[in-house]
């Protein structure tokens, strides 16, 4: 999938096979870390979010510990941007016709 972005992650996330939590856990992403996201999917309510991020490499995590990858020292309107755009992405570019 050519519509890769990446997110920083805020809390310890458990890597599962499938967008539940379920499945054994693959490894854990402490806080800090950067990962390519291809997509999306929902699996079990947690925290209030059941949106699950798909991870370049296959795998998912929980995407309520992370936030948009930006550049240092962005200014609001950059950073509103760009979380705009990788929402749009992660919805994969939906129109209304």
């Amino acid at each position: 999938m050519s519509d890769i972005f990446t997110v920083v992650t805020t809390a310890n996330l458990r890597k599962r096979s499938q967008p539940a939590t379920s499945p054994p856990v693959l490894g854990i992403y402490p806080p800090g870390m950067r990962l390519s996201i291809a997509g999306g999917g929902a699996g079990e309510l947690v925290g209030g979010n059941n949106l699950r991020l798909l991870l370049a490499d296959g795998n998912y995590v929980w995407s309520g510990g992370t936030r948009p990858d930006l550049p240092p020292g962005a200014n609001f309107v950059t950073r509103a941007v760009q979380c705009a755009t990788d929402e749009w992405v992660y919805f994969r570019k939906q129109e209304k016709n």
